[in-house]
């Protein structure tokens, strides 16, 4: 080979680079959102990440569920009464329907049941009907509280108010 071959293949092979970083560079700052990255399928809408349902955060970061998760003291008030202690624990994990907005709280209402609920970003809580429980509630500085119905075969029973406290 001539110098003027070897030159050739440099100069073919740099511009070959060039185009390919080029390419590669300009694709990673598409997902950019002014100075932030969006995460979990977030996107870019003027320069603010716009999350995808179950994350919030300025990247799409943090799951809603995350806040809810640990051990929990629980006391109610329920008409009729319920039987069972005044003090009890439950805890609240990630949910196998969709982690991000959706946790499951065990031993829920000392009924000794596990109880799946929907959550979003304000701390909304959400157990919808059709199962043993259905109610609504409010995650705010650790304190979950809830109003709930129970029900057996569709059928009313206690109308209850649970406070449950992180540990």
């Amino acid at each position: 080979m001539n110098k003027y071959q070897l030159r050739h293949i440099f100069l073919t092979s740099f511009i070959v680079v060039i185009a390919f970083g080029s390419i590669v560079y300009t694709s990673g700052c598409k997902s950019k959102c002014g100075t932030v990255t969006c995460q979990n399928n977030g996107t870019c809408v003027d320069n603010v990440c716009s999350c995808t349902t179950g994350y919030s955060g300025i990247s799409c970061e943090t799951q809603w569920s995350t806040k809810f998760l640990g051990s929990y003291t629980c006391t109610q008030s329920c008409k009729p009464p319920l039987a069972g202690s005044a003090s009890w624990q439950s805890t609240i994990t990630v949910s196998a329907t969709s982690g991000s907005y959706t946790i499951s709280i065990s031993n829920f209402g000392n009924l000794q049941t596990a109880v799946t609920a929907t959550v979003d970003g304000s701390g909304n809580v959400t157990i919808a009907a059709g199962g043993v429980v259905a109610g609504s509630g409010l995650f705010a500085d650790g304190v979950l509280k809830m109003h709930y119905t129970t029900s057996t075969n569709n059928v009313p029973g206690s109308q209850c108010d649970l406070t449950m406290v992180k540990n």
